[in-house]
């Protein structure tokens, strides 16, 4: 007589569905928490950059770059604004402690001028004492040890204010009633020796106890004033002519004799 055949009931397997229920339940937490801590990690942490990258940033030659330009300036005075340049290395970035040296293109420098200037922690090179000696147009440049020198733009030193009156022609002998022969001139400039033009020049007849003007005259781009056309009427010796430039603080100088006889 065979046995009957047991039959699986409930209670045989619950205990096994309950240990595949909690194996479940615990994958799906483990793998809720790794989603949740990847986003986490992903808001709040640098994105992630190759180390490749940084290593692959462009080269550029090393540079000195003008940053503020020099603008018109007067002769013997600090060139304004202070001329700038940045020095950066092949990476771009400012070089600090570089020796930078100017120099100015077709001209000098005044005294006291100060010609070199060392970079800041931003690169930067100020001139602060910079004087170009005579009037025109110039360019600096600005060159440093292992760096290409680079020019600024053209700027404009005009002349300063009249100073200085010099004789450049005396007045020689001649005859009375027609211009005095030599053509008399006079120079006016600067402090720097620069020529002013514009000037009113006023030519005085000197003579024991009386003094006329005779003429006046203009300095012109070359700063002089030129008395062609002086014509004392009267024959004399010993005749001087004073000139008198009409400019505050600027000296009057007085001819040698001459001597005008009958025509």
């Amino acid at each position: 007589m065979s046995e009957p055949r047991r039959t699986s009931s409930a209670r045989d397997e619950s205990p096994r569905s309950g240990k595949g229920v909690l194996l479940g339940g615990a994958f799906v937490f483990a793998l809720f928490s790794l989603v949740g801590a990847l986003l986490y990690f992903r808001q709040d942490s640098a994105p992630f950059v190759p180390a490749s990258s940084v290593a692959d940033v462009p080269a550029v030659e090393p540079s000195i770059s003008v940053a503020v330009q020099p603008e018109q300036s007067v002769s013997g005075s600090q060139v304004s604004p202070a001329p700038t340049v940045v020095v950066t290395d092949d990476r771009g970035r400012p070089v600090a402690g570089a020796t930078v040296s100017a120099s100015v293109d077709s001209g000098f420098f005044a005294d006291g001028s100060v010609t070199e200037a060392k970079t800041d922690a931003e690169g930067k090179a100020v001139f602060e004492a910079l004087r170009v000696a005579q009037a025109g147009a110039y360019r600096l440049s600005f060159t440093a040890v292992g760096y290409a020198p680079v020019r600024s733009a053209e700027f404009v030193v005009r002349f300063g204010i009249p100073r200085v009156l010099s004789l450049v022609r005396e007045p020689q002998n001649g005859a009375a009633g027609a211009p005095v022969p030599g053509e008399p001139a006079v120079r006016v400039t600067d402090d720097a020796g620069n020529p002013v033009p514009g000037v009113n020049v006023d030519a005085v007849l000197d003579v024991p106890g009386a003094a006329d003007k005779v003429a006046t005259v203009p300095t012109n781009a070359e700063g002089l004033a030129v008395f062609s056309d002086i014509v004392i009427p009267s024959p004399g010796n010993d005749y001087r002519l004073k000139f008198d430039a009409r400019a505050a603080g600027v000296n009057d100088v007085t001819s040698s004799p001459f001597n005008l006889t009958n025509s």
